[in-house]
């Protein structure tokens, strides 16, 4: 699988027809990322491996804080592992997953056309509820 990456300075639809155009140079599945994250290594074969399974037409994936300092980032880090991570996990085990989480947002190419391709989500505003 060959990865094409693109990021971009500038928010909203002008970005995402830009990165809609790039469309074509995309085969298979585009991974949307919060540009502050770090992500391990392995990243890219774990986040595109439920995809093997045709009926997969998203994937996210949980994020954790990192080495944070200051009191401030210290306590959002807190609330992100005692109330953000196990809320997902009891939805995801009552209701099952039908939203993916902002901080990583992997689709196919085929799933994001039947939505109408990243303009169609651009200005959308809570995109960490997609």
């Amino acid at each position: 699988m060959a990865f094409v990456i693109v990021r971009y300075k500038f928010m909203g639809i002008s970005a995402a027809l830009a990165a809609d155009a790039i469309m074509g140079r995309i085969r298979d599945v585009i991974i949307l990322t919060d540009s502050d994250g770090r992500i391990p290594p392995g990243f890219l074969r774990d986040i595109t491996a439920p995809f093997a399974d045709p009926s997969v037409g998203v994937v996210t994936c949980l994020y954790r804080g990192g080495r944070v300092r200051g009191v401030w980032a210290r306590l959002e880090a807190l609330g992100v592992a005692a109330d953000f991570v196990p809320g997902v996990l009891v939805y995801r085990a009552i209701r099952g997953m039908r939203f993916c989480l902002g901080a990583v947002m992997a689709t196919t190419r085929t799933t994001l056309s039947a939505v109408g391709g990243l303009p169609a989500i651009a200005d959308h505003l809570a995109d960490d509820y997609m």
